[in-house]
């Protein structure tokens, strides 16, 4: 799971993310990744979602399966799939989502459209 929390001035307390910084950092975890709820709760409350993270079983008999360290197989995990997130953002936002078939594709996509968004916007 990334977990992108960083203390403001070593303060030890998470200061208020952007979109634009929500989005930097999303796109520097990568595709394929399932964030923390802390996280992924950040990220909605800079779009200005209603903060909710999705729960999962870790399913490490599947290739494409979530695999999630120091827990054991089939247990549930909270957190946000990057891909869905992306997705959820792109419809909050009432930008067009493409619906590609591959997870990595789609959330560059998404990712890309919100990028556009927010130049638009100067941010």
């Amino acid at each position: 799971m990334c977990d992108s929390r960083q203390p403001a001035n070593g303060a030890g307390s998470a200061t208020k993310m952007t979109r634009r910084g929500a989005l930097a950092k999303m796109q520097a975890m990568g595709t394929h990744v399932f964030y923390s709820p802390a996280f992924a709760v950040e990220v909605q409350e800079a779009f200005g979602m209603e903060p909710h993270t999705q729960n999962i079983r870790a399913n490490t008999s599947d290739p494409k399966g979530l695999f999630v360290d120091d827990v054991g197989r089939n247990t549930l995990v909270a957190g946000y799939s990057s891909h869905q997130l992306s997705t959820a953002i792109c419809r909050h936002l009432d930008l067009k989502v493409h619906g590609y078939y591959g997870r990595g594709s789609q959330q560059r996509a998404d990712m890309e459209v919100i990028d556009a968004f927010l130049k638009e916007r100067g941010e």
